[in-house]
Parts: C-alpha cells; structure tokens; sequence
C-alpha cells in the first residue's frame, strides 16, 4: 500500500502538542508523526530525555499533565502517541530524514473525471531521485490549490501561474522546489529508491 498523506488535522495536533510540552517545560528533541505500513497509521513519536533520566512513569505523566493543562488532551489520539529516548534508532532516522534536503521539481497533470469536470495528480521529482515519487490526486481544483499554497508553502504568484498554465495545455511543472525527506512522507509525496540526498548545510 502506498503511504497515505497525513491529515491535516493530525498537523495540528502535532503543533498544539509541542505547544503544550514546552508550556509545561518539558524537554523534547522530536515531535514526529511517522507512517506505519504494517498498521497503517500515522503514530506520533516524542523524544523525551526525561524518560531515560527520570523513568517512563514521571515521563508520561509529564506529558498527559501538559496535555490536561492545555486542555488539547481529548483531542490527542493518545493510542497513536509514543515515548522515545532520544538516543531511540527510530528517533535518530526521523531527525536524519528533517535534515535531508531533497531539490526537484512538482509535476501537474489534469484527467478527465467520467464526465463531472475534472481531476488532478500532482507528483514530486527530485533530480536526485533513482524514481518518480508518489502521487496525490485531487479531485477539485480548489483542494489542489489549497495543497500547493497551505501543504507545499509555494505563492500565490506560483500557483496562480501554475493554474493558468494547466487551463491551457493540461499539465504545469513548478521548479525549483526542496523538501525534506519528512516533508515528502508527511505530504504523501514519497515512493521508490532514493540516492542520497543533498545534504542540508544549515
């Protein structure tokens, strides 16, 4: 199965969680959702040094306690939240795919729907890829507008230029574009065998 795109609702709660964590001051050094095949799921990995100096028990209670405090914990799917020591290998190839970089282009094609308008794929290849990536598709020109500009961070001036371009021949390539290899998995944006990427310099 093709890694699915992770929900726009579960970024938010990524980012309401580690508001709350540094609130309360806990220290994290990861605050991930990284894709499972065999479950397929999302699950989200917090890397707390507090769980090797102060115990898994103190660990999560630290972590429900900020959750409560910031009143988020009902919406938190708590089955899907994980504590990890930082020196966790798991938590060292989330920290390596943030650093990175990969540089490419995204590709946009426009299909015919049976008939009720029409329907887009949108597909990023970086020029150090061994393959295509994946593809995500839309339905509606406005879900695919909302992905370049809110999901992808692209202007307006991009996409608007992208927009027109597909209105008269069908299909638009925006380039330059870089994401990181977590970008590309949290995006759905990720598939095949990779070289190595660009290494991020900052």
């Amino acid at each position: 199965m093709d890694q699915a795109a992770l929900v726009k609702n579960d970024r938010a709660i990524e980012a309401q969680v580690l508001d709350a964590l540094d609130r309360a001051r806990l220290p994290v050094s990861l605050c991930e959702w990284n894709y499972v095949p065999q479950v397929e799921e999302w699950q989200l990995i917090i890397a707390t040094p507090w769980l090797d100096s102060k115990g898994p028990r103190t660990a999560w209670r630290a972590l429900t306690t900020a959750l409560e405090k910031a009143g988020i914990y009902a919406q938190v799917p708590m089955r899907r939240v994980f504590l990890k020591s930082p020196t966790d290998p798991l938590v060292k190839t989330l920290q390596q795919e943030s650093r990175d970089q990969w540089d490419g282009f995204i590709y946009i094609q426009q299909h015919p729907a049976n008939g009720r308008g029409s329907a887009y794929s949108c597909v990023f290849a970086p020029v150090t890829h061994a393959d295509s990536g994946s593809v995500r598709r839309f339905s509606r020109l406005d879900d695919l507008k909302g992905f370049l500009l809110e999901e992808l961070g692209l202007t307006s001036v991009a996409v608007h230029s992208a927009v027109d371009e597909i209105g008269r021949r069908g299909a638009t390539e925006i380039y330059p574009v870089s994401l990181t290899t977590r970008q590309m998995k949290k995006l759905g944006l990720a598939a095949g065998s990779m070289l190595l990427p660009r290494q991020n310099r900052n």
